[in-house]
């Protein structure tokens, strides 16, 4: 037996044959060479069912953001038909505090959030104004004040005491120190040299960027209160943002540089382009739109990057592994858009999960549980499609396939035991052979070994598929075959 390590994660390149790999809702993860095996699987975190639900809710996205202010488990700001609620998880109950009620005919479009160590500031737009709300550590609503800017405002931040409010067209505007109500209309800057409209800031440390759809410039705090912002020349590059959110001390982001849409990192001042060949093409063919969050799964913080495609791309931040993560349409048995659009980690122990599936309008939510295999309530469907196998184009007879793996079956005990599927394919992943089945090890067992034999000759190279559909999590450890050359040459 031959050792084979398929388990790299999620491959989309430009053409199929090439490689059709794919690693839908399992996470791929490497380890040191005193392992077992360096290259594992194992299934993604379940998801309790609804904590709590919000109906009516009509944005598909929630704000999300780290919860640093002592004593607030706050967690979201989530839009309904008549209403921006700020809502937060509190002993494993969702509780809801009104930040706006709609009037006549207001429609909400985004909410946009940035605090301090002292007040959270959420800034409410609606197709007929702009709202600043401010709110204590204790969730009390200290001010509410309607924008009186003459531009719209797109994002917001806090840095040297100011609250910034980026606004279409370059200009950014900063309000009194500590006052996030009180903005000059004459109190601002811009980068002159930006040729492309604003579409976020962020700000780290003493440091303020500003994005805009092609490139970005970087700002500094000044002790002079008619100056305040000063541009750091030469400090920009032509990196432009399209979404982003925050990872612990760094800025994600999907952005555009020289025409080429990737994942960039900005982390300690400097810029880093963390996508590969295929992530570039999967997020330029496949997407229009974007929306990022950030989503902890057991100890692993990852950054998703959903919108108008049916997948949700996550870079697993301590590997540097991606993968997919999609939901399963209950009529049809088919993938679908994954449920989940945003998370949070409560008191680092507590995941707090913002849902919604595509057949309702409520929000969900949950708290991740490693115990179980289930979203919602709801099955997951897994796949892992392998790179393509060959000898170097001799001909190969593959003889036995043989995985090890684990399962937990601590939620409860298992009436009948769980399988892996597998299916063959003979031409790159384009077509498959039919499935055969193997029953995961029995409870209090763990010396199983899931034997396929006789697998078939392949001429070219061969392509694996595997899935589970189980409400256990499970791994799988180690992929090992055996399989004879043959003489033959392409």
């Amino acid at each position: 037996m031959a050792q084979v390590l398929p388990f790299n994660g999620f491959y989309t390149g430009s053409d199929p044959k090439n490689s059709a790999r794919e690693c839908v809702n399992y996470i791929p993860s490497r380890h040191d060479s005193g392992s077992l095996s360096e290259y594992t699987i194992k299934s993604t975190s379940g998801i309790k069912t609804a904590a709590g639900q919000i109906t009516d809710a009509n944005l598909e996205d929630t704000i999300v953001w780290n919860s640093n202010i002592t004593g607030v488990d706050a967690f979201g700001v989530i839009s309904t038909a008549n209403s921006f609620l700020l809502a937060y998880e509190s002993v494993n109950a969702i509780r809801t505090v009104s930040l706006l009620t709609l009037t006549g005919p207001e429609v909400a479009l985004r909410a946009n959030v940035t605090y301090n160590s002292n007040i959270i500031v959420v800034l409410c737009t609606t197709n007929q104004r702009q709202v600043i709300i401010s709110i204590d550590k204790d969730l009390n609503l200290l001010s509410s004040t309607d924008s009186t800017l003459s531009d719209e405002i797109l994002d917001i931040s806090y840095i040297g005491g100011r609250f910034l409010y980026a606004t279409t067209g370059i200009t950014v505007y900063y309000s009194d120190i500590l006052d996030p109500h009180t903005i000059d209309p004459l109190g601002f800057f811009s980068d002159l040299s930006q040729n492309s409209d604003n579409t976020g800031i962020y700000s780290d440390g003493n440091r303020l960027y500003l994005f805009s759809a092609s490139s970005y410039s970087v700002w500094v705090n000044t002790p002079d209160v008619n100056l305040p912002f000063s541009m750091q020349k030469g400090s920009g590059l032509n990196i432009g943002l399209n979404a982003k959110t925050v990872l612990g001390d760094s800025l994600y982001f999907v952005g555009v540089n020289n025409g080429v849409t990737s994942l960039f990192r900005l982390s300690g001042g400097s810029v880093s382009d963390i996508g590969n060949e295929y992530i570039r093409n999967a997020l330029s063919k496949n997407y229009l739109s974007f929306y990022l969050f950030r989503f902890y799964d057991n100890n692993s913080p990852i950054v998703c990057i959903g919108g108008d495609s049916s997948t949700t791309i996550c870079y697993n931040e301590l590997d540097g592994e991606f993968h997919e993560r999609k939901s399963t349409n209950n009529t049809t048995g088919d993938y679908d858009r994954w449920s989940v659009f945003g998370s949070e980690s409560i008191d680092s122990k507590r995941i707090v999960v913002f849902g919604k599936k595509p057949d309702s309008g409520d929000i969900l939510i949950s708290l991740v549980d490693r115990s179980i295999s289930t979203e919602f309530g709801d099955p997951v469907k897994r796949t892992l499609i392998t790179s393509p196998f060959n000898s170097n184009g001799v001909s190969n007879v593959v003889r036995e396939l043989a995985f090890q793996t684990s399962i937990d079956y601590s939620s409860e005990s298992p009436v009948t035991l769980p399988s892996l599927d597998l299916s063959v394919s003979k031409d790159f992943g384009y077509n498959y052979g039919a499935v055969r089945s193997k029953q995961f090890d029995a409870e209090g067992k763990h010396d199983k070994i899931l034997r396929f034999m006789n697998i078939g000759f392949f001429r070219q190279a061969f392509v694996f598929k595997i899935e589970t559909d189980t409400i256990y999590p499970h791994s799988i450890l180690k992929m090992l075959i055996r399989l004879e050359k043959g003489f033959r040459q392409i």
